[in-house]
């Protein structure tokens, strides 16, 4: 699942991103998983870089990646911090959001909110 934002995003370029779940459970994760945290989303995130290594260029590119056990890529936690860094901005209100890491569905509505006010 990917979004993009309608407005310049961040070095006068827009963002796009790509969600992809990864199950930390799944037989060929789980000798990397049982001994790193977030192993399955940091290969999931390279996947998805690789795969759409011609975007960058172009735009302020995204991966978003989730395990199953909740475990998150360092791209996700990125995005998340820069979600909101950037909803503090639009709301003044830097209190109310000063959020810790998110859950995987606080994420999505996190996104779907700030897609909503772009």
């Amino acid at each position: 699942m990917g979004f993009a934002t309608r407005i310049l995003w961040s070095q006068g370029k827009h963002a796009v991103w790509d969600f992809i779940f990864s199950d930390t459970l799944v037989p060929s994760h789980l000798a990397q998983t049982l001994l790193t945290v977030g192993s399955a989303a940091q290969v999931a995130e390279a996947g998805k870089r690789l795969k759409y290594v011609g975007l960058e260029s172009g735009y302020a590119f995204y991966v978003v990646a989730l395990e199953t056990l909740d475990a998150w890529g360092k791209d996700a936690q990125g995005l998340v911090s820069h979600l909101r860094d950037k909803l503090a901005a639009l709301t003044g209100e830097p209190g109310s959001l000063a959020l810790q890491l998110p859950s995987a569905e606080h994420c999505l509505r996190l996104l779907l909110c700030l897609v909503q006010m772009n």
